[in-house]
């Protein structure tokens, strides 16, 4: 009788053993495995308190010194002798409070969210991938590596992030980890190019083509007077009559390109867009203010996130000191003020998107009609992994316009997407922050500016010698009026 009840109780316990690390799942939800997240030694319990994190562990990487404050709200002041121990310094300071935020945002623009949550993603990803997010991101590297000083300074806020994601074993990763049951991934480059592309999706990612073709569709010539390309009741900053220079040559000429939607979409039902996001800023010199001192306004309301979008911070070395908000992803201060100019920033909304109508030469769907003759498509082999199912693999079509994101009974079905974000940059992007943070005067400011392609930003700008600006800046097609 003590045998069996031994051989009961120990067969019991592996068993109990066995169910306290497996994941659970309920419906369509897994829960993480109970032992470990439970575990007082490195379960939740173990995950610190807002009041300790308000210590900053020492560094030890003896590449890169400097300090890093922790001021009675938590903002970060990060005090370095040169930028590049500044911004490894961020990239910690960023990981240390924001890791799961940049992995997650990096995962989701990738299109690997099928790693951590299962096949409910696989639509996810898969519209992800067909955008070619991570080919862009791939681009932006190459780019970036062609201007040394740069990408050293991109890797050195790459070393910051890796410096403590090194640092962490099971007991102190971020909770979302031991909730979703998955580990961080080292950082990379590649990774602030992805966290790029995901931002400028945010930004320029909406469109309303197939709504506004359908519009003109339906009113005919009464679409100019309904939709006018410039409204009478507004009066922009640049004075009406200013002669613009512009470059005739990007304008496309394919013969097969009349149109970007050709006729028949009034019968395709538009996608539900988020409404209510917009931006606004601007500024005033000290003739139209009670304290004689310039002011500018900035007010970024992009969509509601948690975390926010945005992180507080603080630089300082010999060359800057410059306060503001950053993106946890990227280094440097995207809108602040230092001792001599302040800047905002606010997207412009310029429409950088365009779909194109697919002439197949059959149903095959292998030729298409381009310029006149038909040419093959294309594709690209994409490998999706899903958690607790088969890999799973996806062909996306490639055409002269872009890829062809949606088949099946999708409202885009067929059509080509071509996306700005996905054109090579002539500059670093980055350096436009680098520049920007220790601008003194508007010519600087100007400078700095002209290396930001898109999405197309309005940068407002104010200094302490009371010039003002306001500049609308980033890459935009010219399309034909049609």
């Amino acid at each position: 009788m003590k045998i069996a009840s031994l051989v009961f109780t120990t067969i019991l316990s592996i068993a109990w053993l066995y169910l306290l690390n497996i994941s659970i799942s309920k419906g369509d939800q897994k829960l993480p495995p109970l032992g470990k997240f439970f575990s007082p030694r490195t379960g939740f319990w173990q995950n610190q308190r807002l009041d300790d994190m308000k210590a900053i562990e020492e560094i030890k990487d003896q590449k890169f010194k400097g300090e890093i404050i922790l001021d009675d709200e938590c903002i970060p002041h990060i005090f370095a002798n040169d930028l590049a121990n500044a911004y490894y310094l961020q990239g910690y300071i960023h990981a240390k409070f924001r890791l799961w935020q940049m992995d997650f945002s990096t995962r989701a623009a990738e299109g690997r969210i099928s790693e951590i949550i299962g096949p409910k993603a696989i639509d996810f990803d898969k519209t992800r991938r067909r955008k070619g997010f991570a080919e862009s991101a791939k681009t932006s590297v190459e780019v970036w590596k062609k201007f040394p000083e740069s990408f050293n300074l991109i890797e050195a806020y790459v070393a910051g992030v890796n410096a403590y994601i090194q640092k962490l074993d099971y007991s102190n990763y971020p909770i979302e980890y031991k909730l979703m049951n998955f580990a961080p991934e080292k950082w990379t480059a590649y990774k602030s190019a992805l966290f790029h592309k995901n931002m400028a999706d945010v930004l320029c990612g909406r469109e309303y083509d197939i709504e506004l073709t359908a519009a003109k569709e339906f009113f005919g010539s009464n679409f100019e007077k309904l939709f006018p390309e410039q409204d009478k009741l507004l009066d922009p900053v640049i004075p009406k009559g200013t002669k613009w220079n512009l470059n005739q040559d990007s304008l496309v000429s394919s013969k097969n390109n009349k149109k970007n939607l050709e006729t028949g979409f009034r019968r395709i039902e538009a996608e539900p867009k988020e409404t209510g996001l917009g931006s606004n800023n601007w500024a005033v010199n000290s003739f139209k203010t009670e304290n004689k001192n310039p002011i500018l306004c900035n007010d970024p309301h992009l969509s509601f996130t948690l975390p926010s979008i945005w992180f507080e911070q603080q630089i300082i070395t010999p060359d800057r000191n410059v306060y503001g908000v950053t993106f946890p992803g990227i280094p440097g201060i995207v809108i602040g003020f230092n001792e001599y100019i302040a800047w905002g920033v606010t997207n412009g909304g310029w429409d950088v998107m365009d779909w194109y109508s697919i002439q197949w030469k059959d149903n095959k769907k292998e030729k298409y009609l381009y310029d006149g003759e038909w040419i093959n498509i294309e594709t690209r082999i994409e490998k999706i992994k899903v958690k607790d199912a088969e890999e799973i693999s996806d062909t996306v079509k490639l055409t002269k316009w872009g890829p062809i994101v949606y088949d099946g009974t999708h409202p885009k079905k067929d059509l080509a997407m071509h996306w700005i974000i996905s054109e090579a940059s002539t500059s670093c992007e980055l350096d436009v922050f680098v520049d920007l943070n220790k601008a003194k005067n508007v010519n600087e400011y100007r400078k700095a500016i002209k290396k930001f392609s898109y999405p197309s930003q309005n940068f407002a700008f104010a200094s302490r010698e009371n010039d003002i600006a306001l500049t609308v800046q980033g890459n935009m097609p010219i399309k034909r009026n049609q």
